[in-house]
């Protein structure tokens, strides 16, 4: 939301305001309280303004409209010559920003669509008005540009048409436009950190999804490495890194005689020592940070996140973890290592291989993408 929102100001010159659409259920709900104890930036926001009958039918007016201008016009012409948009996704562009259109082309198409809709003499200035209570804290609406719009009132919400909805994790093309305001709007409150790592600890983030969700994680390409290939392939040289490559070369006060340290964090407790033992195996010195049992009041999760984003050498984790990019764009480690992992489960979710190319000078310094072959694809 943030990213579309920048780039339809600076691109298209609209006014545009970011209001936001909750989830009903109660891990929503618990994410919300943890979102906000660590961040203060998100305390004042009103999380369920298009919760509303009002949200609901502005969409479904949006959508006949759009519906309507195809049949009317077959193919919406773009401002350049001989340039359309020909088959039915564009429909979807304005409805739905999910992580299946957030590449730049799709971003791209977004923006035209939205601008040629946007200036269209019969668009509709606002959607349907539903009376109801203002049960949420409300923004005062853009300057009037028309007498339809005398009446709006600040007291219930309103959507302009066209608008766009947006219901996915930042795409790295879009990291790449809002790293810094990130990183300036989501600042930690200190209140939730406990233990911090140590200078020149390496952070493990075991995501186990498959604690989780049993049945189904593997079957969405939830995976991540065994115990022993993590091992090998991650911090001992059986991939790019090898402790001596790794991690004495970034950190030239470490003595090469030093047994390199490794703190695990993970939301379950499931298999982490068997974890502990290959990588002890390995030559590191490991230690699992148990942050419920330390200190009462500071939330685990939150108190994991600050420890990742404290970190100053390296983070590792896996990719497809929201919560571990999260804390790395957050944070302050000099290498974000984000790993997949190639098996046959992986491939028929397409989560088995990933690389970006970062512009940002920043980002093409601290993230760092991996591959890794799992057991079953090394063997076949």
């Amino acid at each position: 939301g943030m990213c579309l929102e920048k780039l339809i100001q600076e691109r298209l010159h609209i006014p545009t305001r970011l209001v936001l659409r909750a989830q009903d259920n109660p891990k929503w709900f618990r994410a919300r309280e943890q979102v906000q104890l660590a961040f203060p930036s998100t305390r004042s926001w009103s999380f369920r303004y298009a919760n509303g009958a009002e949200f609901n039918q502005a969409r479904s007016q949006q959508k006949q409209w759009l519906l309507g201008i195809k049949q009317t016009v077959g193919a919406l012409q773009y401002p350049t010559p001989n340039e359309t948009i020909i088959n039915d996704q564009w429909l979807t562009l304005l409805e739905s920003q999910t992580s299946d259109c957030s590449n730049m082309q799709c971003l791209n198409d977004m923006l035209k669509l939205l601008n040629m809709t946007w200036h269209r003499s019969d668009r509709p200035m606002y959607g349907p008005r539903v009376e109801t209570e203002a049960t949420t804290s409300r923004t005062t609406p853009p300057n009037k540009t028309s007498d339809n719009e005398e009446n709006v009132s600040s007291d219930v919400p309103f959507f302009s048409i066209p608008h766009v909805y947006a219901d996915a994790f930042v795409s790295d093309d879009c990291l790449d436009i809002l790293y810094d305001d990130l990183r300036a709007f989501f600042y930690l409150d200190e209140n939730i950190c406990y233990e911090r790592p140590d200078p020149t600890e390496t952070v493990l983030h075991l995501r186990n999804f498959l604690t989780e969700m049993p049945r189904r994680g593997l079957v969405l390409g939830y995976e991540e490495l065994e115990p022993s290939q993590m091992a090998q392939k991650l911090f001992c040289g059986g991939s790019n890194f090898s402790i001596d490559a790794g991690l004495y070369q970034r950190n030239n006060n470490v003595s090469h005689s030093t047994q390199p340290h490794l703190a695990i964090v993970s939301r379950f407790d499931t298999h982490v020592r068997d974890y502990a033992r290959a990588l002890n195996d390995s030559g590191w010195q490991v230690r699992h940070i148990q942050q419920k049992k330390q200190r009462k009041g500071v939330h685990e999760g939150n108190a994991d996140f600050c420890f990742l984003a404290s970190a100053e050498t390296e983070i590792v984790g896996l990719r497809i973890s929201s919560y571990f990019q999260f804390a790395g764009i957050l944070g302050n480690a000099s290498l974000v290592r984000m790993y997949s992992v190639d098996s046959p489960q992986t491939r028929a979710r397409h989560l088995n291989y990933y690389t970006y190319p970062f512009k940002h000078p920043e980002l093409q310094r601290r993230f760092r993408f991996e591959n890794v072959e799992s057991v079953e694809t090394a063997q076949s």
